[in-house]
């Protein structure tokens, strides 16, 4: 039975094993030490957009070696020393201006999803309309292609709003569970009051609310704001306004006139 419970995987591109970092690191003699050590702290920073740390109410605490060391328990403080040198040496890990250890292009290691929205991608394929046989093609066609339409469209719809639903909510516990993080816990009714702040900021759009959550989580704030916009270029100016200005006929008749010593009459 499907729970909504969110798990998250490790993309690894096929190449990953014969990339010239990994070719690198396993001529070492620990090196499929370094390998999967480095995988596991992809996962250990899936909440944490890539960032080695920890929050302490409003403290952001970097990772260090030792902290590394118990967190990946089967390996020794020594071949976490190693392998932090040689991530920073090849451009898998850097330092911040924090100081805190990120994980190069981590938003492409690693991937989520939630079993309940597996299990209902499984059913669309499984549902999907089936051509008739080729005999009827003709005479079926103009009789049920708007009818089936409506119907995939609307079941199609119907899906999509229960995988919000459901996505929303897991948002929500990571949401919660991000604000106990931070040593700010929701007490009382606040997650209610978190459910209508999102119905403000995105009235019936459960996609943008699970997005608002995700940008306050990835964001390490408290609150819930607006989704933020790319930013405008500048406005295009109207041809029109490069044109000279017009020209008065009178005034350049007057001109003439008294270059040439003409009175008016």
């Amino acid at each position: 039975m499907a729970t909504g419970k969110r798990y998250y995987w490790i993309k690894l591109k096929d190449t990953f094993m014969t990339s010239d970092a990994v070719d690198f690191l396993m001529g070492q003699p620990e090196g499929a030490n370094y390998v999967v050590l480095y995988q596991m702290l992809c996962l250990k920073t899936i909440n944490t957009d890539g960032k080695l740390e920890r929050h302490i109410g409003e403290v952001i605490i970097p990772y260090d070696e030792a902290k590394i060391q118990r967190d990946c328990k089967w390996f020794t403080i020594d071949t976490v020393r190693v392998a932090l040198n040689l991530y920073k040496a090849l451009g898998l890990i850097y330092v911040d201006k924090d100081g805190v250890l990120c994980l190069t292009d981590h938003e492409n290691l690693v991937g989520s999803s939630t079993d309940y929205a597996d299990q209902k991608r499984i059913q669309r394929a499984n549902n999907a309309p089936q051509l008739p046989p080729v005999d009827n093609v003709h005479t079926d066609v103009h009789e049920n292609v708007h009818t089936e339409n409506r119907d995939v469209d609307s079941r199609d719809k119907e899906i999509r709003d229960k995988d919000n639903s459901t996505v929303l909510e897991s948002a929500l516990s990571d949401y919660v569970e991000h604000r106990k993080a931070m040593g700010k816990p929701l007490v009382g009714k606040g997650l209610e009051l978190v459910r209508e702040d999102l119905e403000k900021l995105a009235p019936g759009d459960k996609e943008k609310q699970i997005a608002i959550l995700q940008q306050s989580i990835k964001r390490g704030w408290k609150g819930l704001f607006p989704l933020k916009e790319e930013k405008k270029g500048p406005p295009i100016k109207s041809s029109y306004d490069n044109l000279p200005p017009k020209r008065n006929d009178k005034d350049d008749l007057e001109r003439l006139a008294m270059m040439m010593g003409v009175d008016d009459e």
